[in-house]
């Protein structure tokens, strides 16, 4: 891991059974994260991996200050960011928290296009004061219905 590295994510694993997703995953943050963050996530589909020339970049989500997420209540994401251990809260503090099988109702994202085909997905996290990047997260995949 790099020494500027905030947090590293590992163990991630997803599984979809019928209408429903779970989503996995280990995060390390190494320090303390004291401002508030961005978080820009990016997915990119192609019709196959070794069809590159296929591939449409999905509008970027953006989330400036994203500490606010962590206070809104009753929200899609609510249950997903309840599901972490320990909880999480802003300023970020240095430890291991851990997400297991955080269920996500795919019926409630009918707007995603997650069709067959091979995707690309970036996670970035900045300090949103000092524009340092905290942590960046590129992951592939082949889905099949």
């Amino acid at each position: 891991m790099n020494q500027k590295s905030a947090a590293k994510l590992s163990n991630i694993r997803i599984k979809k059974i019928r209408d429903k997703m779970y989503f996995s995953y280990t995060m390390v943050v190494t320090r303390d994260i004291t401002n508030d963050i961005e978080v820009e996530a990016i997915l990119t589909r192609c019709a196959a991996s070794e069809a590159l020339d296929t591939c449409e970049r999905m509008r970027p989500l953006t989330i400036k200050h994203f500490c606010k997420f962590f206070k809104m209540d009753k929200m899609p994401w609510s249950s997903f960011l309840n599901s972490l251990k320990p909880a999480i809260s802003c300023p970020i503090k240095k430890g291991t928290y851990v997400l297991k099988d955080a269920e996500i109702s795919t019926g409630n994202y009918e707007r995603l296009p997650l069709i067959s085909g091979f995707y690309k997905f970036e996670f970035i996290m900045r300090d949103m004061v000092t524009k340092d990047l905290l942590i960046c997260v590129y992951s592939e995949a082949l889905l099949n219905p």
